[in-house]
């Protein structure tokens, strides 16, 4: 029997989205360019780093549902 997280499956979409990173980075690394992981990891972290302003933005805002 497996034990529910409580984070509604947090902990497995976390080692999916990195095995799918570092499986995606493998192959790039091996068929174009050794910086081509480097690149994917810079764009995943702009595209967060993205995500939290617009997150911050409006939970400032008072939009509901978010408070």
């Amino acid at each position: 029997m497996r034990a529910k997280s409580k984070g509604g499956g947090t902990l497995e979409n976390t080692a999916l989205s990195a095995s799918i990173l570092f499986i995606a980075g493998g192959r790039l690394f091996d068929g174009m360019s050794p910086k081509a992981p480097f690149i994917i990891v810079g764009a995943v972290n702009l595209l967060v780093m993205l995500g939290g302003m617009w997150l911050r933005a409006r939970v400032r805002e008072g939009v509901r549902g978010f408070r």
